[in-house]
């Protein structure tokens, strides 16, 4: 072979092994300058986990949203059960406060439609200074005197003013005879006019 083509070839060579050489740093200095490329990341409220090309998660709000109505819904449910509670009070002593004094009193009905000669009941318990209510059932006139033999003054006095008049009696026009009896005790009643029929009664105040 000529000497210029061997020295031609060999240039050729070196030329090639520069170009690779090349080639080569210029690939090493992409790799080592080169910045990782992040994927794409966006918020969702559903909880997922993080990775190349997923969605980033954020905290979902739902569930306390979910939570803060339903303590919101068991507020108002005791708010409304606490006004009905104090509506049905309300009602209850208003009904009491408008009641007349016969419904909350103890009645004691004095003879009946055939004009028998009884109190009924016969023996009443009540509270101290608890209404008591006679009335007249039937035609036959009746009145209502306290025993007061053998009571202490104080007892006396208000057993006689308990007490009807001996010659009063209920009627139609009046039928009913109102009282109240604030010391405890025994105490017994009879109608004049029938005590021989032995028409008579008890009341025990406690």
């Amino acid at each position: 072979m000529v000497p210029k083509e061997i020295k031609k070839e060999k240039e050729e060579r070196h030329t090639e092994k520069e170009r690779e050489r090349e080639r080569k740093m210029a690939s090493l200095t992409a790799s080592s300058v080169s910045v990782p490329s992040f994927c794409g990341l966006r918020v969702e409220a559903v909880p997922k986990q993080v990775s190349c090309g997923s969605t980033l998660a954020m905290p979902s709000t739902r569930s306390s949203s979910s939570s803060s109505s339903s303590r919101a819904v068991i507020s108002a449910s005791f708010f409304v059960e606490g006004l009905k509670e104090k509506s049905l009070a309300v009602a209850v002593a208003a009904l009491l406060v408008s009641a007349p004094a016969s419904a909350l009193a103890v009645n004691i009905e004095v003879g009946d439609e055939v004009g028998s000669f009884k109190f009924s009941p016969d023996v009443a318990t009540v509270a101290a200074g608890e209404p008591i209510v006679f009335t007249l059932i039937g035609e036959v006139g009746h009145n209502v005197i306290f025993d007061t033999a053998g009571a202490p003054d104080p007892v006396v006095a208000e057993l006689s003013a308990a007490s009807m008049g001996e010659n009063d009696l209920l009627s139609e026009d009046e039928p009913t005879h109102k009282i109240k009896i604030s010391t405890p005790g025994t105490y017994t009643y009879f109608c004049t006019p029938h005590k021989s029929a032995n028409m008579k009664g008890t009341i025990i105040v406690k």
